[in-house]
């Protein structure tokens, strides 16, 4: 069975790999670049937690 967190382990490298495609669609967009990129710190956060946890 898989644990909570490595749950949510996978679910965050889905979401990098999501943020990654939209980081490079929106490079010539500086303002939702912006956006994407201090959505993207939030992201890592909470993946610093995730880890600790272990």
């Amino acid at each position: 069975m898989i644990t909570l967190a490595k749950q949510i382990q996978l679910k965050l490298k889905k979401f990098d790999e999501v943020m990654i495609k939209l980081k490079t669609k929106h490079l010539d967009k500086p303002d939702i670049y912006a956006d994407l990129h201090k959505l993207n710190e939030r992201i890592d956060e909470i993946q610093k937690l995730v880890d600790n946890s272990n």
